[in-house]
Order: structure tokens, then sequence, then C-alpha cells
């Protein structure tokens, strides 16, 4: 089936768009990965991200080429997998630990605030006794 050029434009863009979103997903996936954990739970989480990747190359596709995928898409995904690694994901994976360690940290501040009035209350109670 011939496919227009608008439709092939629309999946060259998308495909480079779905291997940069993966190479964001990936970067992400290394820093929780950091992790000590067992190789059983390594391969599983692995697993579980193919799967997850795929079927978010297979949503984008879907909405964009009606889920048309052919060779030409694949290597548009290689392309934008290349892309972002070569251009963007040292500077995402600066500003992705800066942001979870602010996250982290605003988790823990929030935690302690509204962990003080229960341990004042448990410290009356165990001053009385």
């Amino acid at each position: 089936m011939l496919k227009s050029i608008v439709e092939q434009a629309t999946t060259l863009m998308f495909g480079i768009f779905c291997g940069m979103v993966i190479g964001f997903l990936y970067d992400l996936y290394r820093l929780f990965r950091g992790l000590k954990v067992a190789r059983f739970v390594i391969f599983v989480e692995d697993i579980l991200f193919w799967i997850f990747s795929a079927i978010v190359i297979f949503m984008i596709m879907y909405y964009t080429s009606a889920a048309y995928i052919g060779t030409y898409a694949y290597l548009y995904i290689c392309i934008g997998l290349f892309i972002y690694f070569k251009l963007l994901s040292y500077r995402l994976i600066k500003i992705e630990k800066l942001t979870l360690k602010l996250l982290f940290s605003i988790v823990r501040i929030l935690f302690k605030h509204l962990l003080y009035p229960f341990l004042l209350i448990l410290n009356k109670i165990t001053r009385k006794t």
C-alpha cells in the first residue's frame, strides 16, 4: 500500500519521537536501576521495561499511522534513539538526577512535618507512664 508524502513524513517524525521517548524512559530506568538487587529481579525489571516500551511505541504509532509499523519505522526509532543518546542524554540525566533529588527531599521534608504531631503525642504518652 502506497502512503502519501504527509503520511510518510508523519511516520518519520513520530518514529524519531518514539525513539527519543524510549531513550528518555531508558535513562529514567537506569537511574532507578542503580539499586543493588538479585539477578532475577533485574531480569524481571528488564522484561517489564521492554514490554512497557513496546506498548508506548505501539500506542504512539497507533494514533499516528494506524499501527502500520514497517521496517522503516524501526529504522526511524533507531535514528531517534541515536539522536537522543548523542545530543540529549547527558544533559537530561543531570536534570533527571537533580529532579529526583529535589523530589526525594520534598517528600522527606513533608513526611517529617506530617509525622511531627504524632511524635509529639507519642512522646507525651510515654512520659506520663
